[in-house]
């Protein structure tokens, strides 16, 4: 069996699974957001629900709208958190974007099953976890009983070669497949990610993958674990996971893809595959530039962005907003020098949030104006007013198109660039409830 089959054969307490089965699962952690929590928590007070069945294995993560920026979002807040400290339940607010703030915190990893109330729950997959998206009344269900359902997926496995440029991102790699093969092309499947172009992505780049795995109605991502997997835990927590092991995998479906000499991708309004190489859209002009989401939002992403603005004023005219997605990305920001670029450059710079990415707050679109953004989605409304218009590509190709005030191929502004380091880790600190 594959990796992700064993996964699933464990958590339904079976010695194996083939596709199609339908079967009973318990999940090894589940955790939930903000705005979709008070839906949960609502769904499981209908279904007569009392307790969380297993409380240490659940998280709720306030990241969508934090701190509150209406008095129905404060209240929400509230009584969220009282659930949560009712049900003994761990709580982080506005430590960072959840689907970064798990594997972060070691709550969930390798040969794990998850699921979450967020679609793009697939990215813990670059982590080697089988992780994927539920609705509200699954969540309170799962919560309620300890179990869920699953029908078990084919599996795909994506074969990516080629050596990818200096300016040209996983992201990049990510719209390109999204252009070859089109958002319905992994429905209910697992994608597995893997090649030489993977094995040299670091874990930021690996999990720009997986997070949009949903974009191409994946089931989940993945990508095997391996030396680089061990070192974003260290090894104590790496340890402690209760990895399947490598499978032998029986594949659906191989899809090759050749990024050698890939150009940076932007994908136009209002779908995802809807690409086009950012050169050939040189004459599109922007309001607004966005750096984060669970999608673009780590060191390596402010890295590359804060090298372009290192000798580059953000174009006056465009509001130009940058947002490390978890505390840990931020303090790695701090720690290295990049924020200061960033305040010098006309940057605003803001506490971890989904925001602006989910017309929230923070930088919420007016009618008429165009964005681009480092973030997975660009249906119509994603970011404000449906008259709005939404780009999507790199942080590289975001930071480029900031300071020239259309959109731009950011590969001539890194030519004499020099590389930032990444800091040493610091430790996470979590505020839990009682």
């Amino acid at each position: 069996m594959h990796t992700l089959h064993k996964t699933l054969a464990r958590a339904a307490g079976v010695s194996e699974v083939e596709v199609g089965d339908i079967i009973e699962v318990t999940p090894d952690f589940v955790y939930f957001h903000d705005t979709g929590g008070p839906k949960v928590m609502q769904k499981f007070k209908e279904m007569g629900f009392d307790r969380i069945v297993y409380p240490d294995r659940v998280a709720c993560v306030f990241d969508h709208e934090v701190p509150p920026n209406k008095v129905s979002a404060a209240n929400q807040h509230k009584e969220l958190q009282a659930f949560c400290i009712d049900q003994g339940v761990r709580y982080y607010y506005a430590k960072g974007i959840c689907h970064q703030l798990i594997p972060e915190l070691g709550l969930a990893g390798p040969g794990m099953l998850v699921m979450a109330n967020d679609s793009h729950t697939t990215m813990l997959g670059a982590v080697g976890a089988f992780a994927t998206g539920i609705g509200y009344t699954e969540a309170a269900a799962t919560l309620g009983t300890g179990k869920n359902w699953c029908k078990v997926p084919p599996i795909v496995r994506l074969e990516i070669r080629g050596r990818l440029t200096d300016g040209v991102m996983a992201k990049d790699v990510m719209l390109h497949i999204l252009q070859e093969k089109g958002m319905r092309w992994g429905l209910y499947k697992a994608l597995e990610f893997a090649g030489p172009t993977v094995r040299d992505l670091d874990m930021d780049g690996r999990m720009a993958l997986t997070n949009m795995s949903i974009e191409i109605a994946g089931k989940a991502g993945f990508i095997e674990p391996d030396a680089k997997t061990e070192d974003f835990f260290g090894s104590e927590v790496y340890e402690r996971f209760a990895s399947t092991g490598a499978g032998e995998p029986v594949y659906d479906e191989v899809a090759e893809f050749n990024v050698e000499g890939l150009a940076p991708q932007v994908a136009c309004p209002h779908t995802v595959d809807n690409v086009r190489p950012a050169s050939e859209l040189e004459d599109v002009p922007i309001h607004q530039a966005f750096i984060g989401s669970c999608t673009g939002g780590r060191f390596e992403d402010l890295e590359i962005a804060a090298r372009i603005f290192k000798n580059n004023r953000a174009h006056p005219r465009v509001k130009t907003i940058v947002i490390p997605n978890s505390l840990n990305q931020y303090r790695m920001m701090v720690d290295s020098g990049l924020l200061d670029v960033f305040l010098d450059a006309g940057c605003t710079v803001t506490h971890s949030t989904c925001g602006p990415c989910t017309h929230h707050h923070l930088g919420l679109l007016a009618g008429g104006e165009t964005c681009i953004a480092s973030s997975p989605r660009n249906h119509k409304g994603r970011m404000g007013d449906k008259d709005s218009l939404v780009y999507i590509s790199s942080a590289a190709t975001v930071a480029a198109s900031a300071v020239t005030g259309h959109i731009t191929d950011p590969r001539p502004y890194l030519k004499d660039a020099v590389r930032v380091p990444r800091p040493a880790k610091r430790a996470m600190v979590s505020m839990e409830s009682a």
